[in-house]
């Protein structure tokens, strides 16, 4: 299975619920296949962690790709596990990079330590979506979609591969996505060695700033670009008018090449309200499928 979906509460206030919230992201995201677990040591044992103290991380664990373009673009994202700023705070944090040492460090090109989740979800009986998504060259997560209050994003995360024409990921560059309160990009390299931090909100031209994409009742997709250096677009990740695509909806679209692939919206209140300008609530649907 490529897609994980589950819909649940998060537990912050006992160390049995840690565990639990730990524990089903983890198998969420070995459900969905071609991320491998690392043997590096020390990483969280979710039957026995306790909940940690506000602020800090109770354990970690480190996934790398597994497809065709690991051997020359490697990319291993670390997932830390904590608290947040009260106790009842879940914190999800990651590290992005393209080598570990095999006891928990990992480096390289990427992103540091970034915050997901940890200043605004409280422990809650309501139930949560949170969706798993993992293709050749792609890694998406949506945690606890509409858990966020004030406005602020939850649990928004992708990796997105280069692609070619044939939409075939290739080891060009790689896009990094991270969304809390504000969404960020961070695009890397291969080649160059280099990374370019985008400015929130600007990966994708909404053109025109239209208050609606109908035509024929039929609603338009943004896509998102990478720069490598000639700019191509990327086939994982889609902007949308939330007014016309809502919630945990799926739907067809074609950003490169000749293949019709299928996407999900994670709705007005999961993830991040993405492209230029930033209007009509736009916001990020992923691959799905």
């Amino acid at each position: 299975m490529t897609t994980q979906t589950t819909t649940t509460n998060v537990d912050h206030v006992t160390d049995v619920g840690f565990r639990a919230w730990v524990a089903e992201l983890i198998t969420m995201i070995g459900a969905a296949g071609m991320l491998t677990q690392t043997a590096d040591t020390g990483q969280i044992d979710t039957a026995i962690v306790n909940r940690p103290a506000i602020n800090t991380d109770g354990g970690y664990a480190i996934f790398r790709f597994n497809d065709t373009q690991q051997a020359n673009a490697p990319i291993f994202i670390r997932f830390n596990f904590g608290t947040g700023g009260n106790t009842s705070v879940p914190r999800l944090r990651v590290i992005v990079g393209t080598a570990s040492n095999g006891s928990g460090t990992v480096s390289g090109l990427g992103v540091g330590l970034t915050d997901l989740a940890g200043t605004t979800l409280t422990s809650t009986s309501i139930n949560y979506t949170t969706r798993v998504c993992v293709v050749p060259g792609f890694f998406g997560l949506m945690w606890k979609l509409g858990g966020a209050t004030s406005g602020t994003v939850m649990g928004f995360f992708a990796i997105c591969r280069s692609v070619n024409a044939s939409q075939v990921p290739t080891a060009q560059a790689a896009a990094i996505y991270t969304a809390r309160a504000n969404p960020a990009c961070t695009m890397a390299r291969y080649a160059t060695g280099t990374t370019y931090n985008m400015l929130a909100g600007t990966y994708s031209l909404i053109v025109g700033g239209p208050a609606s994409s109908l035509v024929g009742g039929e609603a338009q997709v943004y896509k998102h670009y990478l720069t490598l250096p000639r700019v191509v677009p990327n086939m994982f990740l889609l902007t949308v008018l939330g007014s016309e695509i809502g919630n945990n909806t799926s739907f067809t679209a074609t950003p490169v090449g000749t293949t019709s692939r299928n996407y999900i919206s994670g709705g007005l209140d999961g993830v991040p309200q993405v492209g230029f300008p930033q209007i009509n609530n736009n916001v990020m649907a992923m691959i799905w499928e």
